[in-house]
């Protein structure tokens, strides 16, 4: 799992590399975008959709590492109860 995220990260670094290289920004006004080669406006689409994607994974991760915190927590409680 680490393998592909970490694979993940280097594409969405490479295509941001790309990207600065060409000139054009992500955050860019759609007219600005508009401009560009159709190729660099495919790419910066692609990243802003990974972008997405990673805030959402992170956000799932984030969720399920505060769940199991919780669910230690009530563990540990309970094994000191037992005490």
């Amino acid at each position: 799992m680490r393998a592909i995220y970490s694979l993940f990260w280097v594409k969405i670094l490479i295509q941001s590399f790309l990207l600065v290289k060409a000139g054009a920004k992500p955050a860019e006004s759609a007219a600005r975008r508009a401009a560009v080669s159709p190729w660099e406006a495919e790419l910066a689409e692609q990243i802003s959709a990974q972008r997405a994607e990673i805030e959402r994974l992170t956000a799932q991760l984030q969720g399920e590492q505060e769940a199991q915190k919780a669910s230690i927590d009530c563990l540990r409680a309970e094994l000191q109860g037992q005490k």
